[in-house]
């Protein structure tokens, strides 16, 4: 009975075309591992690129979601991050007990087809000057601990956007298509 269960599933996987997700999430980065790992099992199961692209997508997915936690929706400048990460993370604890940061969700839309992965992020936070970032990567990004979040998302995704406010990135993932910025 088993076997038989299980050889249906399989079955129904494999006629799944599309599906789309919504998540609203709190600002606790616990949530982030787990609802990456969530999105790369629906990219697994729809036969969405091999392991290594699975890997590089939840790098970006990561990054993405983290900026969108600390960087957008509690407001932790990344410079502060560059001199002391141990005040960085004490400060974004103490703002995820406080207003108005503590009622700020962060938003996902996650769109899995047989050819592509989209992902939506946004935070509610202030945004911020999108333009520092449509410029080629220069040496001295490689350097920084604050920045190199983006450089991943850039390097493993066929297309990254932002929104004009700065607090929305697009991801997309092709499977075997061309890439595009």
């Amino acid at each position: 009975m088993i076997v038989v269960l299980a050889e249906q599933a399989t079955r129904n996987r494999t006629s799944l075309l599309m599906r789309e997700s919504y998540f609203s999430l709190e600002n606790d980065p616990e949530l982030i591992g787990a609802l990456v790992d969530l999105l790369l099992q629906e990219l697994a199961g729809m036969n969405v690129g091999d392991e290594t692209v699975r890997m590089r997508v939840g790098v970006a997915l990561q990054e993405a979601l983290s900026n969108a936690l600390y960087h957008g929706n509690l407001e932790v400048g990344s410079d502060l991050r560059q001199y002391d990460e141990r005040q960085f993370y004490a400060l974004a604890h103490e703002r995820r007990s406080i207003r108005p940061y503590q009622q700020r969700r962060v938003h996902i839309r996650a769109t899995v087809d047989r050819d592509s992965a989209t992902f939506v992020i946004r935070d509610e936070g202030p945004g911020f000057d999108v333009s520092q970032f449509d410029r080629p990567i220069e040496s001295k990004d490689l350097m920084r601990v604050g920045g190199r979040g983006l450089l991943l998302i850039r390097t493993f995704m066929d297309e990254v956007k932002y929104n004009s406010t700065g607090n929305e990135i697009t991801l997309v993932k092709r499977c075997g298509g061309a890439r595009r910025r």
